[in-house]
């Protein structure tokens, strides 16, 4: 026996499904999941109501929030005159209590889509990562800034927002975007609360912010270990004197015996600057999506410059077989912190 279709307690069923539901297959596209999180961004940036503001006004907020097309005048451009399009994205934003998650959610919706994911780390590995990051800034200018070269899906300046006070004010500095990734990367800082400013030129240049980011294999064609080696060697260089950095990356390149001579010889000459603050192997299972993955961090950074050298040391953690509690990841960071400052 058939039985009718009862709504339960949950009054508003009919416009959640919106979150999940697209208007129809000729939708299946990434620009039609481009369009959408560019208006999502817009209305999170203006609180302008999608379907009440008149096309041509969305285009002019679009151009106001975003004059040099970085991440979402193009797709706002093409989609400002589609009212089926608005009003997806209006009733997306509804559903999902506000424009900004609504975004987040769709962005995670796109990722698990895609076929060359890179490696995605666990919340925890990335909880710690932005608490090492958090504990390491210095600045006193009211704002705390954070700078990554890489920024991938945005992945650990997300979780450093996670961690901050909402009522700190917090500037990403991230490279010029060229890419499709690049304009969903910066349309998911800026709605979440990021600042941000152009990194251009080295990272010295942005003294005040720690360097936090992921290198990995998948940026080289190759897979190269040299490659990945060559990228930290850069960061290194660029980094002003007094900055400090969080690195992570495939253990199996940042630990463990290398066979490739030239990659082992570049890092050993890395560990000899004495630059290297912190090593840590993290959790089997950091990367929920490659369970036999191990991932490993470098803390990069100048000692007080009244430690004495016979004071200055490098801390190192295994944390393979650990859990990432709260009291272990406070362990992590003092420990850390005392290899910064020599305590």
């Amino acid at each position: 026996m058939a039985h009718p279709y009862r709504p339960g307690n949950n009054a508003s069923a009919q416009e959640d499904l919106a979150a999940h539901v697209r208007p129809g297959p000729a939708h299946l596209s990434a620009d039609f999941d481009a369009a959408v999180a560019a208006l999502l961004t817009l209305t999170t940036l203006t609180g302008a109501s999608l379907t009440e503001t008149v096309p041509a006004e969305l285009l002019d907020l679009a151009d106001d929030v975003d004059p040099h097309d970085e991440f979402c005048y193009r797709e706002v451009e093409a989609a400002h005159q589609n009212p089926e399009l608005v009003s997806h994205a209006e009733q997306v934003a509804d559903a999902s209590y506000s424009a900004a998650n609504a975004l987040e959610q769709s962005l995670q919706e796109a990722r698990r889509r895609a076929p060359n994911l890179p490696d995605v780390l666990s919340r925890p590995a990335l909880r710690l990562l932005a608490d090492l990051a958090i504990a390491l800034h210095e600045g006193d200018d009211g704002e705390m800034h954070f700078a990554d070269p890489f920024p991938q899906a945005g992945d650990l300046l997300a979780a450093v927002r996670e961690r901050l006070p909402e009522h700190i004010p917090a500037v990403a500095h991230t490279p010029e975007v060229t890419t499709a990734v690049g304009r969903n990367t910066l349309r998911r800082l800026l709605s979440g609360g990021w600042g941000r400013r152009r990194l251009s030129g080295e990272l010295g240049a942005a003294p005040s912010a720690v360097v936090l980011t992921q290198v990995d294999h998948e940026d080289d064609p190759r897979g190269s270990a040299l490659h990945l080696l060559r990228q930290i060697d850069d960061i290194a260089l660029e980094m002003h004197a007094g900055q400090r950095a969080v690195i992570v990356g495939p253990a199996q390149v940042l630990i463990d015996e290398l066979a490739d001579r030239e990659a082992d010889n570049l890092r050993a000459h890395l560990l000899r600057l004495d630059r290297v603050r912190s090593i840590i192997r993290l959790p089997a299972g950091s990367v929920p999506r490659r369970h036999n993955r191990a991932m490993a961090v470098w803390v990069l950074g100048a000692t007080h410059p009244g430690v004495p050298a016979e004071r200055r040391w490098t801390t190192v953690c295994d944390l393979t077989d650990r859990g990432l509690t709260p009291a272990l990841c406070i362990d992590v960071v003092n420990d850390t912190l005392a290899g910064c400052d020599g305590r």
